[in-house]
């Protein structure tokens, strides 16, 4: 079955995450759609039994691709994507939803605008917690709340778009070769930069139509990549931004990159400097003051309590000499 839209998503051991995800698919006002669910090498018994269970609802609409053993989260979307043929694809991954109208919205703006190769939606962090089959909303947060448009400049410092919040043309993802399935993590990331750098991808800021689930301190299947998975996106994050280097030294030279990098070593050694110095004169300003204390409680020692001590220490020193030593103070 072709249709408009190949909604794609992958799944390992998650049955709890995978039927929220199904029903958020479901309910959307837009049903011109496919759903290929890709079974990364998890239990298959439990597989089927979701799909069974949505099965009559979804029909002819659902395709399940097995995986016998676990081949990773972008070879599973490659092979979600190349399963169907469709006009556009969206990646829901089984812990994610969206609002209703996500696809109709999504859609329609793509139709309106033939120039833009794709479209993402303003989307809204759902903090939560599992315990057994129960899902427990802990918090919301809105995801770059102050971001009106997806820029390039913004992206290559830090991801700006996930895939549960954009819709783009097959067409694109042909022309970009599709995923880099070599990266575990931020492969979302280094797509969106091939994204924006060849073509243009609109925003809609006032769309919040896409909710990114995060459980924070949840381990294992039902954890997040970007929590779950932390310790690698460091990693990756440095190989992609190397092998984006090596390309353009061997293009264009290494000048430009040495330049870049003296001037940012400077400016994070000034930075440094400056630091260290406002921290020097905020203690000095906050010494100030302990030291007129001191000064203030020494003032009172030597006017007062060292004088009794002295004339202690003569009293003393008379009653064991057995004379009338005079105290040299009087």
């Amino acid at each position: 079955m072709n249709a408009r839209v190949a909604v794609v998503v992958r799944t390992k051991d998650r049955p709890l995450l995978l039927r929220r995800a199904l029903r958020s698919i479901l309910a959307q006002s837009h049903d011109d759609y496919v759903v290929v669910v890709v079974n990364d090498g998890g239990d298959e018994s439990d597989f089927a039994s979701v799909l069974d269970e949505f099965r009559p609802l979804l029909g002819e609409r659902l395709h399940p691709v097995r995986h016998a053993r676990s081949l990773g989260r972008w070879p599973s979307a490659t092979a979600g994507v190349d399963a169907v043929d469709s006009e556009f694809i969206v990646i829901h991954d089984d812990d994610d939803t969206w609002g209703p109208d996500f696809l109709a919205t999504t859609v329609a703006h793509l139709d309106a605008h033939a120039e833009s190769a794709g479209v993402s939606v303003r989307t809204t962090i759902i903090w939560e917690s599992i315990e057994g089959d129960r899902i427990t909303e802990l918090g919301r947060d809105v995801f770059h709340p102050s971001m009106t448009d997806l820029l390039l400049a913004d992206h290559l410092y830090k991801n700006r778009f996930v895939p549960i919040s954009f819709l783009y043309r097959r067409s694109l993802y042909r022309e970009l070769g599709g995923f880099n399935e070599e990266l575990q993590v931020v492969g979302d990331w280094e797509f969106h930069i091939r994204a924006l750098t060849a073509a243009r991808i609109d925003f809609l800021p006032d769309e919040g139509l896409a909710f990114w689930h995060q459980r924070p301190g949840t381990v294992g299947a039902a954890g997040n990549s970007v929590i779950d998975l932390d310790h690698l996106h460091d990693r990756y994050d440095r190989l992609v931004r190397d092998e984006r280097l090596v390309a353009y030294v061997r293009e264009y030279g290494s000048g430009l990159p040495l330049y870049l990098t003296h001037l940012l070593h400077e400016q994070r050694r000034l930075a440094v400097d400056e630091t260290r110095a406002a921290m020097r004169d905020e203690l000095h300003a906050q010494l100030g003051p302990l030291r007129d204390q001191i000064d203030r409680l020494q003032a009172i020692a030597d006017d007062g309590f060292i004088p009794i001590l002295r004339r202690k220490y003569w009293a003393l020193r008379r009653r064991l000499s057995g004379t009338r030593t005079p105290d040299p103070q009087n």
